[in-house]
């Protein structure tokens, strides 16, 4: 849902993304298949044409408890477990409505995780790079956020998102990757299929896979692709 507001020199650009689905198999219990809370607010003032000076905000976490995709019984995440909080100074490039390229060299991050039963009593794990006992890690470094969307045919819309941030503190080397696509099919009025990927590697977060047979954690390349069916309403 979008809500984008002009006066003047100045933008207010608003969205928040809710999702959350589910998947049951026959024999097995159910496992969620998407599970997202975001809002986004972008307040910019008009320097020179497309250009804008902006200050941003983002909050992301989830709804509910999430398991271990093998493991049912083992949770490893929750609601504000984790949660990010993004917020500073930028610039703002804006040609027209489909795109904008955003730039901030300043930018804060702070990640929360607020369930400290993820941890399992052990006083060394680090979770969403935040250490067992603590409830918050905060990063300051450089944002890019890119945003394009377009239609490719009467009931088709194809939107893309990418968003880049270096931590200044630590490792600023690596950096933070969250990219979106969303295809939307619209069948009719108040329908619309949807597919929709999300790739996401951030260096702080461990996630445990296995390689010749042998387990092992460390950050890697997360990928997931949701196809939907839903209502759909324009105010």
């Amino acid at each position: 849902a979008y809500a984008n507001k002009r006066k003047g020199r100045w933008a207010w650009d608003n969205n928040v993304i809710l999702a959350y689905g589910l998947l049951q198999e026959e024999g097995k219990n159910a496992r969620k298949t998407d599970d997202r809370l975001e809002l986004n607010s972008r307040l910019g003032y008009e320097l020179k044409g497309p250009w804008y000076g902006s200050a941003l905000f983002q909050f992301r976490t989830q709804f509910a408890e999430g398991f271990d995709s093998d493991i049912d019984s083992l949770k490893i995440s929750n609601f504000m477990a984790p949660a990010y909080l993004l917020f500073g100074l930028g610039v703002d490039y804006k040609p027209s409505d489909k795109l904008s390229a955003y730039f901030s060299p300043a930018m804060a991050k702070i990640t929360f995780v607020q369930d400290q039963d993820l941890y399992y009593g052990n006083d060394e794990l680090v979770l969403y790079g935040v250490e067992a006992g603590e409830e918050t890690i905060f990063q300051f470094g450089a944002y890019a956020n890119v945003f394009y969307t377009t239609p490719i045919a009467e009931n088709i819309t194809f939107l893309t998102r990418l968003e880049l941030f270096s931590n200044y503190l630590d490792n600023p080397q690596n950096i933070d990757v969250n990219w979106e696509t969303l295809w939307t099919f619209k069948v009719n009025e108040w329908f619309a299929a949807t597919i929709n990927t999300v790739l996401i590697y951030d260096d702080e977060i461990d996630i445990i896979r296995t390689e010749d047979g042998v387990p092992k954690a460390g950050p890697t390349t997360q990928f997931k692709q949701t196809l939907s069916l839903g209502l759909t309403a324009k105010f």
